[in-house]
């Protein structure tokens, strides 16, 4: 995988613009100091304006709380992301 860290705080416009830029599989947010309800939005809004083929995986402290759209993918751990990233690599390699 080729991760590219986009900083902090981000708006969702800036974010969806790199994942289409970049071609990205995945996007990843870590939710750890943004209120629950903000954080809810800022999901929600990101699954909409992503294509559907983009997987969008949460985390952190605030993940938990979240009850996300469907297509949003709760990750639990560093492990549990590596293995999803390691499928993800797998998955696109099947497809060519």
């Amino acid at each position: 995988a080729n991760p590219v860290y986009l900083g902090v705080e981000l708006p969702v416009e800036d974010l969806l613009g790199a994942v289409e830029s970049t071609g990205a599989a995945a996007l990843a947010l870590s939710l750890v100091t943004i209120p629950t309800s903000q954080a809810a939005r800022t999901v929600s809004a990101l699954r909409g304006g992503l294509a559907d083929e983009v997987h969008l995986w949460i985390g952190g402290a605030g993940a938990g709380d979240i009850e996300g759209p469907s297509g949003v993918e709760p990750i639990a751990s560093l492990e549990d992301l590596e293995q999803r990233v390691a499928l993800l690599g797998f998955v696109r390699a099947g497809a060519r």
